[in-house]
Formats: structure tokens, C-alpha cells, sequence
């Protein structure tokens, strides 16, 4: 089972047990999401050329931006 399908049942069954309002299941969701998130720009960078600073800065502050 990979790291997202865990997550995935973990968010299901924190969920199922606690409601969708609870901490604990909002703490799942995120950590789904930003696994998600990981996948995507692994998959992207896996066939990109290497990015300059500024690039990595830029995509860097995107990601700071989702965290407020």
C-alpha cells in the first residue's frame, strides 16, 4: 500500500469515526492533500529540466501562500 493510499483509507476512517468538522479528520485531509500535492510536482519535475533560483523561489512562495 502505497504512502497515499493510507492516507486516503486514514482520512476515510478518521471521517467515519470523528465527522468531517473534527481536528483530527481536518488533519487528515490536509495531510492527503499535500501528499497529493508532492505527487504532482514529482511527476512534473520527473521530465522538466532543472529549474533556476528564481523558479524554485517562485514556486516556493506559492506554496508558503496555501499555508496561511
Amino acid at each position: 500500500m502505497t504512502a497515499l493510499n493510507r492516507a486516503a483509507a486514514r482520512t476515510g476512517a478518521t471521517k467515519r469515526h470523528y465527522g468531517a468538522n473534527d481536528p483530527r479528520t481536518i488533519a487528515a485531509r490536509q495531510d492527503l492533500a499535500a501528499l497529493r500535492i508532492e505527487e504532482a510536482v514529482d511527476r512534473a519535475l520527473a521530465g522538466a529540466p532543472p529549474l533556476r533560483d528564481e523558479q524554485v523561489e517562485r514556486l516556493t512562495a506559492t506554496l508558503r501562500r496555501a499555508a496561511v
